[in-house]
């Protein structure tokens, strides 16, 4: 039996053991009961529902800084390329150019080069961040769709 079949046999075993008076009562008293439990069961579900939906937010959020991050990160990379390529050029043998000069303008282009890998080391990392965050807000989302 369940829990609903138990207690409506108590309810009405205790209905059918009392006064007209204190039947009425009993009855009053499990229907607000039922109602109580009603309106608890309601309120949860809005809760839960409200729940889903900001994790759903988040998800949607962090997939399109994903995204973002993602093109800054092939940007960067093709930025980085480009100054490869420079950097090339500038070993490259010049008309009038000392070698102190040449040296200069290698180091030059290795602070640039080495502050464009920096910045795609520091992008790559905030990338894996908010994978593992969009992972925990997807776990998160799927268990409370589950309770539902």
């Amino acid at each position: 039996m369940t829990g609903k079949t138990v207690l409506f046999l108590i309810v009405l075993f205790a209905v059918s053991a009392c006064t007209p008076a204190q039947q009425e009562s009993l009855i009053k008293s499990a229907e607000q009961n039922a109602l109580n439990d009603s309106l608890r069961r309601k309120a949860e579900m809005k809760v839960l529902k409200d729940r889903i939906q900001a994790f759903s937010d988040s998800v949607i959020s962090i997939e399109k800084e994903i995204d973002s991050v993602s093109v800054a990160i092939g940007l960067a990379k093709a930025e980085y390329q480009v100054q490869t390529d420079q950097l090339e050029k500038i070993k490259k043998f010049k008309l009038l150019r000392s070698k102190d000069e040449r040296e200069q303008q290698i180091r030059s282009q290795s602070d640039v080069l080495y502050a464009i890998e920096k910045h795609i080391s520091a992008l790559e990392y905030q990338l894996v961040n908010l994978q593992v965050r969009l992972d925990y807000f997807k776990s998160e989302m799927n268990k409370s769709s589950l309770i539902n």
